[in-house]
């Protein structure tokens, strides 16, 4: 791949990003790249139907309603469990010995196998390896999908293989989180669970995209498959999404798409770190930055706390990006150049929608909280810091300084860490039921005067009908 740099100025710098970008499609792997997990284990939590998906064997007992936060990252993939109404949990599911991502037991690799037949895994059988037959490892699922169905407008034609991995890859890990939440609490394969998700999912102001839309789209796919207990298998999922078109599914309500930033700015609300005041969170992803500049505060009437997004971004300049790029040339300027414009704006567009409103606006420093696989690379950071001394001269400057998270309220570990993995935070902030998510307000409800409302699932998030 390559790309032509003319001049490392702003506008350049960010076209070649672009072009990175679009070409993140690489090449199928084959089985001798394996990392071989524990089959056993994989086995024992893919054999119960789908907890709270699968109908269940009381299903006249009491409703135990269960709530799934999926988090599907560019190169791994977090889940929290979580029951509103119970007295244990939530839960972070661990990922299985070989299928860890960085090395840390809750983070799970974002990728899978197909064997020549076409059936889908997340553990290659080792007869496959000693027999060398076909089968492949597909990665990128997710830089792959969005790449995909950014173009993919119709969706009653048969869909692009980058989607059915996908689609397949959020099945087996459901089941295999499922799986394991039947396997560490066995009570529950005997009651009447019923199993929500919220699935997390990169947007820019909140708006719904066409990518959106296909991913929404994925995941009723998904669960359907699961309802029905099918082999994840190329041939059942493309026979579930005919079905779909013809309309000949019933009508699926247990899961809704919620924007990565919900999720991530609920999880800090929830956290030891969440008190009254003005913060910003900066996610790096393998693919994506996510940015928001947002506001804690209680309310006079209730005393309850609410949640304002003065800004917010999310862009294509995650942590595989900036390795490409690293490895074309471009140097860190050039990438510090992109993000400071980044940050300052949303510093400005915050001090002038404040000062419009009336609201007051301190010269003081900024708790930041950076989270995501990406942020061992120094230039998120740096860039941060360069920032700070661009807009210190300015009259709505605010100075980043880096805070991190402690502790996620009440998250158990099955397998103790000794550092906290703020990366579950998108998940942990995913797993809450909708009555316990604090109100909010987006820029344009502050701007237009309107008082924060009960966290509203048709207005935030994106479900099943809105596909």
């Amino acid at each position: 791949m390559k790309v032509m740099m003319v001049k490392k100025n702003k506008m350049d710098t960010e076209t070649v990003l672009e072009n990175i970008y679009q070409n993140q499609i690489k090449n199928k792997e084959y089985l001798d790249e394996a990392v071989f997990g524990n089959l056993g284990n994989y086995e024992k939590q893919n054999k119960y139907p789908a907890l709270g998906v699968y109908q269940t064997s009381n299903p006249s007992g009491r409703l135990v309603e269960l709530k799934l936060g999926v988090d599907i990252g560019s190169t791994s993939s977090k889940a929290v469990i979580r029951f509103p109404y119970e007295t244990f949990g939530p839960f972070a599911v661990p990922a299985l010995d070989g299928l860890q991502a960085d090395n840390n037991p809750y983070y799970w690799r974002t990728e899978i196998y197909e064997a020549k037949g076409g059936t889908f895994t997340l553990v290659p059988s080792k007869r496959w390896f000693r027999k060398r037959e076909e089968a492949t490892l597909h990665k990128n699922l997710k830089v792959k999908f969005l790449i995909k169905s950014e173009k993919s407008s119709d969706l009653s034609t048969k869909p692009e293989q980058e989607i059915v991995h996908l689609i397949a890859f959020i099945s087996l890990f459901m089941k295999q989180c499922l799986g394991w939440m039947a396997q560490h609490n066995p009570q529950l394969k005997k009651q009447n669970v019923g199993t929500f998700v919220n699935f997390g999912f990169p947007a820019k102001n909140f708006e719904q995209s066409n990518s959106q839309r296909v991913f929404s789209y994925c995941c009723e796919i998904a669960l359907e498959l699961l309802r029905e207990d099918k082999v994840i298998s190329e041939t059942s999922i493309l026979s579930v999404w005919k079905e779909r078109n013809q309309s000949k599914m019933q009508k699926n309500e247990s899961f809704q798409i919620v924007p990565e930033l919900v999720g991530a700015v609920t999880g800090f609300s929830k956290s030891k770190e969440s008190r009254p005041g003005k913060y910003f969170l900066l996610d790096v992803g393998g693919l994506t930055i996510d940015s928001a500049f947002f506001g804690i505060r209680k309310s006079p009437d209730t005393q309850l706390l609410n949640i304002g997004i003065y800004s917010s971004s999310s862009q294509k300049y995650g942590s595989e990006i900036y390795k490409l790029a690293g490895k074309m040339g471009l140097g860190d300027d050039g990438f510090s150049s992109v993000f400071k414009k980044i940050f300052c704006e949303q510093v400005h567009s915050t001090y002038d929608l404040l000062n419009h409103v009336g609201m007051e606006w301190y010269r003081e420093t900024l708790p930041t909280f950076l989270i995501g696989g990406g942020t061992h690379f120094k230039i998120y950071e740096d860039s941060l810091q360069i920032s700070n001394v661009s807009m210190a001269p300015a009259r709505w400057a605010r100075k980043f300084e880096k805070r991190k998270i402690s502790q996620m309220n009440d998250l158990e570990y099955s397998v103790k860490v000794d550092v906290v993995p703020d990366r579950l935070l998108v998940a942990y902030g995913l797993s809450f039921s909708e009555f316990d998510i604090p109100e909010w307000y987006k820029p344009n409800q502050i701007l237009a005067g309107v008082a924060p409302k009960k966290f509203d699932l048709n207005e935030r998030y994106v479900g099943p009908e809105q596909t």
